[in-house]
């Protein structure tokens, strides 16, 4: 009995320092993503002076190229050829990469889930602790 309770503990502790590395790894890829975000962003604001950022602009990697122009041009800024070249560039790097990142996030989203619910499953059959995957998976949703 012992040694299976010693087993479950070990497996637990496993299992939580899986999630802290995990919800670690979740946390930097956020704040990449926010820098990056921020990035096209502030670079929009002050080489073109938009009257205000809207979603369209604030959320560009959502919308495709044409629309975020049309927004731009709905607040009267008109791009050069030279100018838009640039710009579509850019959309496109800060796009995917932003993408890319969005990616990685819902795996480790996915990757904590699972967790989650392999330490519930746990907890429900362990006699020592079976709160202890509840929490967790309150906190994380």
């Amino acid at each position: 009995m012992l040694e299976h309770e010693l087993h479950t503990w070990s497996g637990e502790l496993n299992l939580q320092m899986r999630l802290r590395n995990l919800s670690d790894d979740l946390t930097q890829l956020n704040s990449a993503l926010n820098t990056k975000v921020g990035q096209f962003v502030s670079f929009i604001d002050k080489f073109y002076y938009p009257k205000r950022l809207t979603p369209r602009i604030t959320e560009f990697y959502r919308f495709e190229l044409k629309e975020f122009i049309e927004e731009l041009e709905d607040q009267q800024i008109y791009l050069r050829t030279w100018d838009t070249m640039e710009v579509i560039d850019l959309f496109d790097y800060f796009k995917k990469s932003i993408n890319d990142i969005q990616d990685r996030i819902n795996d480790k989203q996915g990757q904590i889930k699972t967790l989650v619910e392999l330490m519930h499953q746990s907890a429900m059959t362990s006699t020592k602790t079976p709160n202890l995957a509840e929490e967790i998976k309150d906190s994380l949703v």
